[in-house]
């Protein structure tokens, strides 16, 4: 997630002979005396430039505080009318308590733009403390059922930020974009659109709304969508690129008394024959009342690419985070969902030809829907956070979603406008990066096999001692069964210490027969979730601390490891037998007792579903062995027969598994922190160790891309020997560390030659150089304009276009002053599309702005 928010300067506007620009200047204009052509003589109001508007014309706003405003003149296909902000300006539009909205579209006007301004509601004068009484009175709910009595709706509570609202006409507004606005604590709506059509929302941060209101609103709404055309082959509704946070309502919906929506983003309702498509991509939206981003009865919706992080904040709602209700023709594809603890994840809600896969899910409670390709595991973001201050969403190298998406249904670009994909696979959520996927482990893979699979438990010799605890069965949707079994040290012995284990696989149990030998056939329902986890275990049995659940999960202060998350039917199948489970992160074997802890969750829309058989098949609870309450312990040889004296029936199976692990013998090293921060323009870098096997030490290297690394030091074990079973501890501190974004990781040596490599760690250090960069026109028909900010020495600069693939289309090296830099760059021979203008100065990051060639 950026760290400070981009204040555009894309102007928006068509160049045209007949187009004029039009200036206001609340601190020194005059709407009396001045024309408003120029930035000496400009207007006061932006009232006043706004109704003397064409087709084509500009008005360009600079800093100040303005009044809320209405546009009411059209422009028309070949231009749109422009609200922007004047280059390098942010000017604000203020809310007074009497504000209904900041920025109103009058109903039926279209062709126009609102770009780069700051919208700011009344809320800024409120507070929870002392206004949420009075707030919630405007209601007066009834003891039983709704609606609610409206008693006094008022403005101060009820205020939007930008609302296109053309309900009181047949033929709404159309070709509307919202782009690159900060909107914010509006009491009511953030950004709104009702009977509209063709509408881009881009760029926008839209945060803190809808806290007062009565009227059931949200951060992005789009409401009542009506067809301007018929066009289904392109995307005639976009939302792009947004960030959306702490939208959320503290007073009930007036319709049904209750808290509801404060959702992030929400496609509501259009007319029931709407049949347009509808793309919402890149939008990062987090800590929202209800869902990050949801389709209600809007059909033809395309979801990529969103990052969904612990939305449903109000204790009221328990919205699912990114999904479709009662919709049809939706796709939810490569998108990354944390959700709260108790919270749902995700829902089907009588939505008709969804494709839902190749996301992430981690936390929450249920979930509905997976998906073959997707992951249940921790995405490793750089520092996820609910404040907007510190949260950066992009992945970790560590992170599963690097080049694991679906490039069939993609964005061409990310959120930061880099190019998709890299390295032939995009990347699952908001950013794409540059990393690529690792093996946990390099070596060679060996297996230690417990039973060869046939059924009969042939092989399990060795497996004279285990525990198989059991907490639930799910009879109702939605409820988890919960497994766990024990695998003693003593049955283990040919897994080194300290050796990754990277894969399992084990038979489903046998279905009730004399012979006890057939694999079952029961049927899994699709989009189950199936979790494993592993974690090392003092003992050879649980006792009942050890396997509550809640000491299992990740978060937990003793958690297990989350090695595995998705499909159950991708896992087990539905025809018993073997399976192979590749783990998705790493997981280091201590040399002792293993505990093997499984979560299967039934799909939703299965009602009084059973549960899958692929541990027992004894319908009632287990027993007790010497009295343990939590499981049973076997000490026979073979899984068809009675086992032990404490369990009766001859139906208890017990779980026959492969293991699969590093054969490239014991990791040199057990690393168990690595920390890089920034420390006095200095990086520090810390590290500890949980063991040492012949350790020779570690180089510290560094990376500007996350790719391509450097080693910058040396860091000599602290045991003399290289030998340790305790716990070491490193520093190293980067005195010259690299302006921007830097990678570092450490590269630890073995005294025979072995190498083994830390996780990724990304630091941010603030640059020397203050750069910006500019752009108009946008759309450009023959020379763009580049406005190129230096606050540092004369620097060496590369100037590149590309095209939206990230192909070199020109390049050219210039040597910028200190200041502002303009440049001009001819165009007209670009083949018109969309383009990609970097700027890159010598020791700084790289600036990317993207502009469209007519």
């Amino acid at each position: 997630m950026k760290k400070s928010y981009l204040l555009v300067a894309l102007v928006l506007s068509v160049t045209m002979a007949s187009a004029t620009n039009y200036y206001v200047d609340v601190m020194n204009g005059s709407d009396a005396v001045n024309d408003g052509l120029s930035v000496g003589s400009a207007y006061k109001t932006i009232k006043k430039a706004a109704d003397l508007t064409y087709a084509g014309d500009t008005v360009f706003i600079m800093n100040g505080t303005y009044g809320s405003f209405n546009i009411n003149r059209s422009g028309d296909a070949t231009a749109q009318i422009v609200f922007t902000n004047y280059p390098g300006h942010l000017p604000k539009i203020q809310a007074t308590a009497s504000t209904y909205a900041l920025v109103f579209v009058t109903a039926g006007t279209s062709y126009i733009t609102v770009n780069g301004l700051e919208l700011s509601g009344w809320g800024v004068n409120l507070s929870l403390a002392a206004d949420s009484a009075a707030a919630k009175a405007q209601l007066t709910c009834p003891v039983v059922g709704n609606p609610a009595t409206v008693q006094a709706p008022l403005a101060k509570y009820n205020g939007g930020g930008f609302t296109a609202d053309s309900r009181s006409v047949g033929v709404g507004s159309h070709h509307l974009v919202i782009s690159n606005n900060i909107v914010h604590d509006c009491t009511k709506e953030g950004i709104a659109v009702s009977n509209c059509d063709y509408v881009t929302i881009e760029g926008n941060r839209v945060y803190n709304n809808s806290w007062y209101t009565i009227y059931g609103t949200s951060g992005i709404t789009f409401n009542g969508s009506y067809n301007y055309d018929n066009n289904t082959s392109t995307y005639r509704n976009i939302v792009r690129n947004n960030i959306c946070y702490g939208n959320r309502m503290y007073v009930p919906f007036y319709n049904d008394c209750k808290v509801t929506d404060g959702n992030g983003i929400i496609l509501d309702i259009p007319k029931a024959d709407y049949n347009g498509r509808s793309l919402v991509a890149n939008n990062i939206c987090f800590n929202n009342g209800g869902s990050g981003i949801h389709s209600f009865k809007m059909n033809h919706v395309d979801m990529f690419h969103n990052i969904s992080y612990l939305n449903s904040a109000s204790p009221e709602i328990n919205s699912a985070n990114i999904y479709a209700l009662q919709c049809d023709d939706v796709k939810i594809i490569n998108n990354i969902i944390v959700a709260r603890p108790g919270k749902r994840m995700n829902g089907v809600n009588a939505t008709t030809n969804l494709v839902y896969d190749y996301n992430i899910f981690f936390g929450g409670s249920t979930y509905e829907l997976v998906g073959p390709h997707s992951i249940i595991q921790d995405p490793k973001f750089v520092n996820p956070s609910t404040d907007p201050a510190v949260a950066d969403f992009h992945l970790q190298a560590i992170g599963l979603g690097v080049n694991a998406g679906d490039n069939s249904n993609s964005y061409p670009a990310d959120y930061a406008g880099t190019p998709r994909p890299f390295g032939g696979t995009v990347d699952i959520g908001a950013y794409e990066s540059t990393y690529t996927a690792s093996a946990a482990c390099t070596g060679s893979i060996a297996s230690l096999v417990l039973s060869n699979g046939n059924g009969n438990g042939t092989g399990e010799v060795s497996a004279n001692l285990f525990y198989a605890p059991a907490e639930t069965k799910p009879s109702v949707s939605n409820q988890k069964s919960r497994k766990a079994i024990m695998y003693p040290a003593s049955i283990l012995t040919s897994i080194p210490a300290n050796t990754a284990i990277t894969s399992l696989k084990f038979r489903r149990a046998m279905q009730v027969s004399g012979a006890n030998t057939t694999p079952s056939t029961q049927s899994i329902p699709a989009n189950a979730g199936f979790r494993i986890y592993l974690r090392n275990e003092t003992a050879d049995q649980f006792d009942a601390t050890a396997f509550d659940w809640t000491t299992i999960i990740p978060g937990a202060t003793n958690p297990a490891t989350l090695v595995y998350g998705g499909e159950a039917t991708a896992i087990i199948g539905n025809a018993g037998g073997w399976k192979e489970i590749p783990f998705q992160v790493p997981f280091t074997y201590s040399g002792g007792s293993l505990g093997v802890f499984v979560e299967y969750i039934q799909n939703g829309n299965i009602a009084g579903a059973t549960d899958i058989n692929w541990i027992y098949d004894n319908a009632g609870p287990q027993p007790a062995y010497a009295g343990k309450t939590n499981g049973y312990k076997s000490t026979a040889a073979s899984g068809n027969t009675s086992i032990g004296t404490s369990l009766s029936s001859s139906n208890e199976r017990r779980p026959v598994v492969t293991f699969g692990y590093c054969a490239s013998g014991t990791l040199p090293v057990t690393f168990t922190t690595f920390t890089a921060i920034v420390v006095n323009k200095n990086v520090l870098l810390s590290w500890s160790t949980a063991a040492e096997i012949n350790n020779a030490g570690f180089e510290i290297q560094r990376s500007l891309n996350g790719i391509d690394f450097k080693t910058i030091g040396f860091k000599a074990s602290n045991a003399p020997d290289g030998n340790s079973v305790i716990s070491q501890e490193y520093l190293f501190t980067d005195a010259n560390p690299l302006p921007g974004i830097s990678f570092y990781r450490l590269l630890q040596k073995d005294r025979d030659g072995r190498i083994l490599y830390s996780d990724i760690r990304q630091i941010t250090l603030k640059e020397n150089i203050l750069n910006s960069l500019q752009i108009s026109p946008n759309p450009v028909s023959n020379t763009l304009n580049a406005l190129v900010k230096i606050s540092n020495t004369p620097t060496e600069t590369i100037v590149e276009i590309k095209d939206i693939s990230g192909q070199v289309i020109s390049t050219r090296q210039q040597v910028l002053q200190p200041g502002n830099n303009n440049l001009k760059i001819n165009v007209a021979m670009l083949a018109p599309g969309t383009y990609l203008l970097t700027v890159q100065a010598k020791g700084a990051s790289k600036m990317v702005s993207r502009f469209i060639k007519n």
